[in-house]
């Protein structure tokens, strides 16, 4: 994989907008929908004279839509309105049969002159609606669109600033990659090295923030609709519940950057040679009260490349991980003090074992060692990239 100039990064973001505007309006109409769902709750019912109703068709190569349309009368305090709102979902669509059975059921009330239940806004009279009710179909789709979409898009455009400041960087020692290639990732220029918890942290809470932005009003609508006995609504609680599980991942998380936060690898030399025994310590600087008084470290190797397969629709690529090598090892925990741990770690490393690619290699090969232990409270766990070479 060959190095990306400014201008495919430039095109690379352009071409995350359009994901993210799709996500955006899919996000908008979700919550839109939901809000005003609640809020024409306390709207007044009164009767209407439907004036008129038709059946709306859009043809297209693969489908037909419908959107049932209709005009009204309805009267406030002594004042007659024109209404021509039928649902809360005014755009035509082919989920379901709302819109043939609305337009069948407005259409009989038009011939029979009778009246039907229209629910007016009492703040503005000029807003009303003939059904109010909530589709969860349509919901449910807003919603998937909104997540894909956005993290599509976001992903797409955050990890694009990444790697063009991870680039940046690699170019500034880019002489010096024949004999020391580890000087292109910034933080392999010291012998103290840091773990990945809180960019997972950070990641996992603006997930669970969107995501819970979204689907949380859902859980003010769904009781009010198992009420009138329409329990397709508890599909709706699947997306609250994925939040609930969500928060739950960002609040352990947290709390173990809060206990463990301030870990880091010493190492006595870089990079890491194979071939060789390799010792280093862990330092943590809180108390790691193992419950068998040791910690797993795990050395792992593992290869990630991109397969593509084809098929009738196209060729189609993935990434996929092999691990080439792994050892594991229980390590005993020194307390250096009340408030601070060593992990001491020792590992053989074989010679004919690959060393740690280049950032812009095709085939990514990468090291890493993790330390897990369970602890009372929040178990303790680090994970560290290493350059083996």
């Amino acid at each position: 994989m060959h190095r990306l100039g400014k201008g495919s990064f430039l095109l690379l973001i352009i071409f995350s907008l359009p994901f993210i505007t799709v996500g955006s309006i899919a996000s908008y109409f979700a919550v839109s929908t939901v809000i005003e769902a609640l809020q024409v709750r306390a709207w007044a019912k009164v009767p209407a004279v439907i004036t008129d109703a038709q059946l709306e068709s859009h043809y297209s190569k693969r489908t037909t839509t419908y959107r049932a349309k209709a005009t009204y009368r309805y009267s406030w305090t002594g004042v007659t309105y024109t209404g021509n709102r039928v649902s809360l979902h005014e755009s035509a669509d082919n989920f379901g049969s709302f819109q043939q059975d609305s337009y069948r059921e407005l259409r009989k009330y038009q011939q029979s002159g009778q009246a039907f239940t229209c629910h007016v806004n009492p703040r503005d009279p000029r807003q009303s609606v003939l059904y109010p009710k909530l589709r969860w179909g349509m919901l449910m789709v807003y919603l998937i669109f909104a997540v894909i979409f956005s993290a599509v898009g976001y992903g797409m455009m955050f990890g694009t600033v990444i790697a063009l400041r991870r680039e940046r960087f690699a170019s500034l020692y880019s002489g010096t990659a024949s004999d020391k290639p580890w000087l292109q990732r910034p933080e392999w220029h010291s012998l103290i090295l840091h773990p990945q918890t809180k960019s997972a942290m950070v990641g996992i809470w603006l997930v669970a923030i969107f995501w819970n932005a979204i689907s949380f009003p859902i859980l003010f609508v769904v009781p009010a609709e198992l009420e009138r006995g329409r329990y397709l609504a508890l599909l709706g609680l699947f997306f609250p519940a994925v939040g609930t599980y969500l928060i739950y991942r960002a609040c352990n998380t947290t709390l173990r950057w809060r206990k463990y936060g301030r870990t880091w690898l010493q190492l006595t030399s870089i990079p890491v040679r194979r071939g060789a025994n390799w010792e280093a310590r862990v330092y943590a600087a809180a108390p790691i009260e193992s419950v068998s008084g040791r910690v797993q470290a795990i050395l792992r190797c593992t290869e990630s490349r991109s397969e593509y397969r084809r098929s009738n629709h196209g060729s189609k690529s993935k990434r996929v991980s092999t691990v080439l090598w792994e050892a594991s090892s229980d390590s005993t925990v020194f307390r250096e003090s009340q408030r601070a741990s060593i992990i001491p770690v020792k590992f053989n490393i074989p010679e004919n074992v690959p060393s740690t690619s280049a950032p812009e290699a095709e085939t990514q090969v990468t090291w890493e060692l993790e330390l897990k232990a369970e602890v009372p409270g929040v178990n303790f766990g680090a994970v560290f990239a290493l350059p083996v070479y």
